[in-house]
């Protein structure tokens, strides 16, 4: 247990050191091999897996931003909702937030297969449309994972310091199976 905290610790210590608005893909892929060290019982140091995720992927910016200005967009307008009543409001909202949750779902998909990525065939272009096309042909491994982001997002309802040390890599832990491997 204080492994996944240390992984939740250092998930959100990269993702600062990132820039948060463009550390959120080798954040996410170091997460991912450090949750995969710890099933794994390797004495492999947690830091280690984020300082070479970190060094490997930090040029995937574009992603990062994409999912971090849409998640932005999205509280921000789902705020105003609360404090406003505009029916053009509503008409933009529908549409930002689907792309939103479409985003974090295309996101999920790209960080597992960049940190994993299909033998002989390495190439960004070609493993961001492997993850796009995923996204929709298994459309209900989708709908489990938007599902599992939903029910996870509201641990910081409970508690904030259990969602920021444990919301990270419980995501990770319960998308672990959802997701396919890449041949």
């Amino acid at each position: 247990m204080a492994q996944y905290t240390t992984a939740g610790f250092y998930f959100w210590m990269y993702l600062l050191r990132g820039g948060f608005v463009y550390g959120l893909v080798p954040a996410g892929i170091g997460l991912i091999h450090a949750i995969e060290s710890i099933h794994n019982e390797v004495e492999y140091s947690i830091r280690i897996s984020f300082e070479e995720a970190f060094q490997k992927h930090k040029d995937n910016k574009l992603l990062s931003f994409v999912v971090f200005f849409l998640t932005v967009i999205s509280l921000i307008s789902v705020y105003y909702s609360f404090i406003a009543v505009s029916p053009m409001l509503g008409f933009f909202q529908f549409p930002l937030v689907f792309f939103t949750f479409f985003a974090w779902i295309y996101y999920i998909y790209c960080i597992y297969f960049l940190a994993y990525p299909p033998k002989g065939n390495e190439k960004k272009k070609w493993i961001y449309a492997l993850a796009f096309d995923t996204c929709i042909r298994r459309f209900f491994n989708s709908i489990i994972i938007l599902a599992t982001l939903i029910a996870i997002s509201f641990l910081v309802r409970i508690n904030l310091l259990v969602f920021l040390f444990f919301a990270p890599p419980l995501t990770i832990f319960l998308t672990k199976y959802i997701v396919p491997r890449p041949n």
